[in-house]
């Protein structure tokens, strides 16, 4: 883990982690290795910590766990994964999961933005907006 990380957050995670499946933090890059109900479990941790917290330690210390998990597993369990965990109307939470997407699994980033580009709530509309703009110069880049 990164050293300007706060050891406190890092330890708190790792703990979770752990309690889990034993040595699960230094070994997330394998979770794809796991029994299925575990690799689920160790996930809706780290989505949870990366779209939920209000403390930017937590959030990036859980975006650079999730950027170790091998992109097909990702790819197959995120939509599923955060559909149980996240609430799409709260706007921290679905901004969170914009900035996330857009990090680590930016070919499903439309996915997300779709939930909130007609939103009643301004700062989800904007978030997807943002975002929409974005990934359309991602795409433009040829990035993606």
């Amino acid at each position: 883990m990164k050293e300007e990380y706060n050891p406190t957050y890092a330890s708190m995670i790792k703990e979770t982690l752990d309690k889990i499946s034993s040595d699960a933090f230094e070994k997330i890059d394998k979770i794809d290795r796991y029994p299925e109900e575990i690799g689920r479990k160790l996930f809706i941790v780290l989505i949870e910590y990366a779209c939920k917290s209000y403390n930017l330690n937590p959030i990036m210390i859980s975006r650079d766990l999730i950027k170790q998990i091998p992109e097909d597993w990702l790819y197959r369990h995120f939509i599923e994964i955060a559909d149980k965990c996240l609430c799409y109307e709260d706007d921290w939470e679905y901004c969170r999961l914009l900035e996330l997407l857009y990090l680590v699994a930016p070919k499903i980033l439309k996915w997300a933005i779709d939930k909130g580009i007609d939103s009643s709530n301004i700062d989800i509309r904007d978030g997807a907006k943002y975002f929409n703009n974005k990934l359309n110069n991602l795409i433009k880049e040829e990035l993606l």
